[in-house]
């Protein structure tokens, strides 16, 4: 049976994996066996796959058009090349292509601009000219979402959104008016590359005697004031030029990217869904409070370097070993740091206090990780079959490339940052706000945290009603195009 062909080639790339020190993460629908060896194949008795309809498309075309890049990858190369994820992406494309006899199209965009502009003439133009689509949600999905041309997929049948293969807090937190325009997951292998986590220096923690930061992280005391105390006296003039610059030494540094997941690590969210009524929630008493304690710490340029936009410039800076603490999201240190001299420990963000139960894990969400359908699908079946099939095998076979071979074996470096970066998949959270930047609001609040802007109060309340209009407009657009 063409299903258990499947269930059998997965579980064997599973074990090849565990034969080489490695374990594919449990996403609660794993593969049941009752040994280790291939014969084990036989043995699968359930699996999810089991329960979607054994289809034959008879080779039909399902066609994604993706921001892809070498960096930024959502594509394989056209072959093997012994490289873990790419490889893995092929086995993945191969094990869909033969469960459900359809071909995949791959439509390839460098320029994400590009790819959001063509997106909408075509959906406008009523050409269905792909049934995937996958880019920036703050660079894309945040156009192409209030334009109106992407589908429901609370609508398309077979997808389960709540499922660990998909993102299950843009289910929770991004409907509209009951309808969900974009999610992500494994099925967007860039996915993995998204979360926003900390990074420090352990030769550099232990000669300042700063302790056990994995131990702060699991009794909850990696807290803000805690962080704050460790690193706000360690900045030098190391060339003793009376200035503080890139050239010098930091406790802290980073770029602007984190300001909104220190705000959501305080327990906060940038809108407030009540009784079916959206609105802005930045200048809540508690919001200001938090926004304008990390303000007043990160707007001190003698003690901190905060980038704005970017990290070209605070990312090799903690890689020469000039900070001995940085933010960043996976992305920025997966690759570009495996040949760092120093050993790096990976933690969360500081929560803001010990109040907070657990730590944030908030994701950028400029890499082309979200997951659309034009609206002008006329076929939601097939859609919906070859989307879960896809996001579900991609967490079997993607997943354990990027997440155990590629991020365990080269950029982490012991295992207390392994069990971190476990921790933080598995809570991989985005924000409405973060995506759709109302009115400007987002980018305020992100620069207002990290002291790059420092009068929040007064700034914000000349553009909150811009952006409560602006939130509103999409509502009034979803309630008109969808009803």
């Amino acid at each position: 049976m063409k299903i258990k062909r499947i269930l059998a080639a997965m579980l064997l790339g599973g074990m090849l994996l565990s034969s080489c020190g490695q374990t594919p993460p449990d996403g609660g629908d794993g593969i049941e066996t009752t040994t280790a060896d291939t014969a084990a194949a036989e043995t699968v008795t359930t699996d999810y796959l089991e329960t979607l309809p054994e289809t034959d498309f008879e080779g039909r075309t399902f066609t994604i058009l993706a921001q892809h890049t070498p960096e930024r990858f959502n594509f394989a190369q056209e072959e093997k090349t012994g490289d873990v994820i790419n490889d893995s992406i092929i086995e993945r494309d191969t094990a869909v292509e033969e469960l459900l006899n359809i071909t995949y199209a791959r439509l390839p965009y460098t320029d994400r601009g590009k790819l959001k502009t063509d997106a909408s003439k075509t959906i406008l133009a009523g050409d269905e000219a792909y049934n995937l689509i996958i880019t920036s949600m703050s660079d894309g999905i945040n156009t192409l979402a209030p334009q109106g041309v992407l589908y429901d997929l609370k609508e398309l049948p077979y997808v389960q959104l709540e499922s660990s293969w998909w993102n299950k807090s843009i289910y929770d937190g991004m409907q509209i008016e009951g309808r969900l325009f974009f999610t992500t997951g494994a099925i967007s292998p860039c996915f993995f590359l998204t979360p926003i986590v900390s990074l420090f220096n352990k030769r550099l923690v232990e000669n300042y005697g700063l302790g056990d930061i994995y131990g702060m992280v699991n009794d909850g005391s990696w807290t803000f004031d805690n962080f704050y105390d460790m690193t706000n006296d360690l900045t030098q003039d190391v060339n003793n030029d009376g200035l503080i610059t890139k050239d010098d030494f930091f406790g802290y540094i980073s770029d602007s990217t984190l300001g909104g997941a220190l705000f959501e690590g305080a327990g906060l969210k940038q809108i407030e869904i009540k009784n079916g009524e959206y609105k802005m929630a930045l200048d809540t008493e508690k919001a200001i409070e938090v926004i304008m304690k990390y303000s007043n710490a990160y707007g001190d340029k003698t003690r901190f370097m905060m980038e704005e936009g970017g990290s070209t410039t605070v990312n090799p800076m903690f890689k020469n070993g000039q900070a001995v603490f940085t933010s960043m999201n996976v992305y920025g240190f997966a690759i570009p740091y495996r040949d760092m001299e120093d050993d790096y420990g990976i933690v969360p963000l500081p929560k803001y206090d010990e109040s907070i139960e657990g730590y944030s894990a908030t994701c950028n969400t400029w890499l082309p990780t979200g997951v659309a359908v034009p609206i002008n699908c006329s076929d939601p079946e097939f859609n919906g079959l070859v989307m879960e099939a896809t996001g579900y095998i991609s967490q079997q076979y993607v997943a354990p490339a990027v997440y155990e071979t590629a991020l365990r074996g080269k950029a982490t470096r012991d295992s207390e940052s392994y069990q971190i970066l476990e921790m933080i998949f598995n809570n991989c959270s985005f924000d409405m706000n973060t995506v759709f930047n109302f009115g400007g609001s987002s980018e305020l609040l992100r620069a207002s945290v990290c002291g790059i802007k420092t009068n929040f109060v007064s700034d914000y309340a000349a553009i909150k009603d811009k952006s409560q209009t602006a939130l509103d407009n999409m509502i009034a657009m979803v309630r008109e195009v969808y009803k």
